[in-house]
């Protein structure tokens, strides 16, 4: 609307597009009268901690109880990153697809599966991602290759991060999209830098492990601030540095 001068710039703060129910709020009521809930109960903490520093100014108190998470597959981290060059494409110049990166996720999805069942677990596993196109590519691929008692079973859902508000998974994997394919100066990219509230949220709605699976060149080089920060935090592992609210990282293979 604001595209076509057809709103006026006072009220663009509304917009849920660039501002989220929260934030439009506390513009109104001032500083002054927000009160922060900062006591976090979900995520492990080395998946809220980034949360926690980019948008909550470390002041988050995490309480999770460990006891009630699902651990890694054996050898493996709570938070990683799986590096996929992949290329972006945008059907009917819409919203942004990338089928390598997809791919890639659907493979993951099916290595989860196959180690949790085979332990008779079954963990709550969801698929974020930014686009709409590719959410569909998700949904249109599971329906195909999951019958329905292993969707319900797993609670398996694959969405964009609107849809995953509010809601929470055992683990979720993230799909960013952008790789090949996306300038910089590209509406994709534009979306990506206007919504971090989005991508807050989806990330968020890990309980036990957050794996990512996309390319990290292009996230650091995307001029996307919160991606770079993010990769960085899992590539550095900065979760590490900081005082951990608990003794270290305890799986049952240690």
């Amino acid at each position: 609307m604001n595209k076509y001068n057809l709103i006026d710039e006072q009220f663009l703060r509304f917009s849920y597009r660039d501002q989220s129910l929260f934030g439009c709020a506390r513009g109104s009521v001032g500083e002054d009268n927000v009160t922060l809930l900062n006591e976090h109960y979900r995520s492990h903490f080395s998946i809220i901690e980034f949360s926690n520093q980019e948008w909550y100014g470390g002041n988050l108190e995490i309480n999770t109880n460990y006891d009630n998470l699902f651990f890694p597959p054996e050898g493996r981290n709570f938070l990683e990153w799986i590096n996929v060059k992949g290329n972006t494409i945008r059907p009917n110049n819409r919203s942004a697809l990338n089928k390598i990166e997809g791919e890639k996720v659907l493979a993951l999805l099916r290595n989860f599966h196959q180690i949790y069942s085979d332990q008779g677990m079954t963990p709550s596993i969801g698929i974020v991602t930014p686009f709409n196109a590719q959410a569909k590519f998700f949904r249109d691929s599971i329906v195909e290759e999951y019958d329905e008692s292993t969707i319900r079973d797993n609670i398996l859902i694959a969405d964009t991060a609107h849809k995953f508000q509010g809601d929470e998974r055992d683990i979720i994997i993230f799909s960013p999209v952008i790789s090949k394919g996306v300038h910089n100066n590209s509406g994709t990219i534009n979306f990506l830098q206007r919504t971090s509230n989005l991508f807050n949220v989806a990330v968020t709605r890990a309980r036990s492990i957050l794996w990512i699976v996309g390319d990290k060149s292009k996230c650091i080089d995307s001029g996307v601030s919160y991606l770079q920060n993010f990769v960085e935090w899992v590539e550095e592992k900065k979760f590490e540095n900081i005082d951990l609210p608990y003794d270290g990282f305890q799986s049952p293979w240690e």
